[in-house]
């Protein structure tokens, strides 16, 4: 899931980041409204995490723009305003979820995979299908009774599988899963980008291997639409543009 965090604490916005890209989700940071404004008109983000004062105005009044198009992306507010009127007043103004500072990282952790169920229609966080068990809310996946491991990337990617259990997923959706959360840990020498890239191919292998043990199943229809030498190419152009400098 591609997150934008709207968030002008340095401190609390690097630690809610790291922590949701630890979670297997992609993050963008605006510490802006423009910037956020800039990134919602470009990218198709699955969820919002705003803020409410900014250094640029309110996060209300980008929200009720959001809406106002016709945006459904789910929108959580995290906000020190503890006051019921403005919790209600985010909520009207068309928000899904409300966090007040301080809050504990897991508890977002929660509320974001809560509404991200929600806008997927699958409440339900357990999965089952042809032997194989995806737990959403505790990241847990079995195949045939057994627990699988998967990395964060591999959990993204399967992730957005689950989220489309119904449709073809195709390859644009399964590179924006993974490949954010790719570049992001590559460092800034490039000493581990080769070894992300492997990590990549290996975890799109083992999921090529779920699928092929759930047969035609809903969750995993079309994750073999991605070939291993696109997935190759695209992963080595995005260490190459990292290592180098490069916009991929």
């Amino acid at each position: 899931m591609r997150v934008l965090l709207i968030e002008d604490d340095h401190v609390l916005g690097a630690a809610i980041r790291d922590y949701v890209l630890s979670s297997g989700h992609a993050v963008d940071w605006m510490q802006r409204l423009d910037d956020a404004r800039l990134a919602l008109a470009s990218v198709p983000y699955e969820l919002v995490l705003l803020d409410l004062s900014l250094p640029d105005g309110r996060g209300l009044d980008l929200l009720r723009e959001i809406r106002t198009s016709g945006n459904k992306v789910p929108v959580i507010i995290t906000t020190a305003q503890d006051q019921v009127a403005v919790r209600i007043e985010g909520l009207n103004a068309g928000a899904d979820d409300y966090l007040v500072k301080p809050f504990d990282l897991a508890e977002m952790r929660a509320r974001i995979a809560a509404v991200a169920r929600r806008y997927g229609g699958n409440p339900i966080p357990t999965v089952t299908a042809a032997g194989l068990s995806i737990d959403l809310a505790h990241r847990i996946v079995k195949a045939g009774g057994k627990p699988v491991a998967l990395t964060a990337r591999e959990w993204a990617v399967l992730e957005r599988l689950v989220s489309r259990h119904s449709a073809i997923v195709t390859k644009p959706e399964i590179e924006g899963a993974f490949l954010p959360i790719l570049i992001a840990l590559v460092s800034p020498a490039g000493r581990t980008g080769w070894i992300v890239v492997a990590t990549t191919i290996i975890g799109l292998a083992i999921l090529g291997g779920l699928g092929a043990s759930a047969g035609g199943a809903g969750v995993v229809k079309g994750a073999m639409r991605v070939t291993f030498w696109g997935m190759l190419a695209m992963g080595a152009t995005a260490a190459i543009g990292a290592i180098f400098g490069v916009a991929a």
